[in-house]
């Protein structure tokens, strides 16, 4: 549909035992964190780090949307009689770790996940991070998670699905799109969430005039908030499928920001 979104983030490659094992899983439901392995608190510092390098919202969102990911994708190995949200038993450790290690690295991080995951473990991370009030950092940050759609346009693929394209009020360098496929031949699951740096929906990047092909996709304006809820319903449905359907780095990387952004939108409506 459109290029990916450069920037200056990283994809967050691993979490290595941050999240799952049984011995983190035990510490985890004490919230204790004062047992950490050496790896481990390499892990915290590394990608605490990570999280304060950066200079822009856009960037510490995809960053926090990455780092959300891993946990997502992690989210069948969650014992079968656990109740509670995927994200929580793999990140509450994570979260736990950031507000151990604090300073505006820690704070940092801890505010990036609280801005960005409107779930439980979000909630966390914001109760994390309040002690830490006082510690400085970019006023920039209170942005993450603040961009808003203002338009969103629609085709239908006759025998696949639905495409979708969402554009939204960041400008300049941080102008992007949220684009997203319905595929109706699996149940109507979410099986492309992507961000994208702005185009024409008309243009020829998008319709595919003048390609070899000429193929592409003949967007329409749809009603945002109608899109935003069949977008947030397909995702959820992805949430509940089989791993083996979607098991994709490049889905799992921006779907954290793509629920915030449509989330925020019906929020606000």
């Amino acid at each position: 549909m459109a290029a990916p979104l450069g920037g200056g983030y990283r994809r967050v490659e691993a979490l290595g035992d941050m999240s799952y094992s049984n011995r983190s899983r035990q510490r985890t439901h004490q919230r204790s964190y004062k047992r950490r392995s050496p790896s481990h608190s390499a892990a915290t510092r590394m990608l605490c780090r990570q999280a304060a390098s950066f200079d822009r919202p856009l960037d510490l969102e995809r960053w926090v949307s990455s780092l959300l990911g891993q946990l997502w994708l992690r989210r069948h190995r969650v014992p079968e009689d656990y109740c509670g949200d995927p994200l929580l038993y793999g990140g509450e450790l994570m979260v736990g770790a950031f507000a151990k290690l604090g300073g505006t690295e820690g704070r940092t991080a801890l505010t990036a996940v609280a801005r960005i995951d409107h779930g439980p473990l979000g909630r966390l991370a914001g109760e994390l991070a309040a002690p830490l009030r006082d510690v400085a950092i970019p006023d920039w940050v209170a942005q993450v998670g603040d961009a808003k759609i203002v338009r969103a346009f629609a085709d239908s693929v006759p025998g696949s699905g639905e495409a979708l394209l969402f554009d939204t009020d960041r400008t300049g360098d941080a102008a992007h799109m949220l684009a997203a496929f319905i595929r109706d031949q699996l149940g109507g699951i979410a099986t492309v969430l992507r961000l994208t740096r702005r185009v024409d929906p008309f243009g020829p990047a998008v319709t595919g005039a003048g390609s070899a092909s000429g193929k592409g996709l003949r967007l329409r304006p749809v009603d945002p908030v109608l899109a935003c809820r069949r977008v947030l319903v397909a995702i959820e449905r992805t949430d509940d499928a089989p791993a083996a359907l979607i098991d994709d780095e490049d889905y799992a990387d921006d779907r954290a920001i793509a629920v915030a952004r449509v989330t925020r939108h019906l929020a606000e409506r």
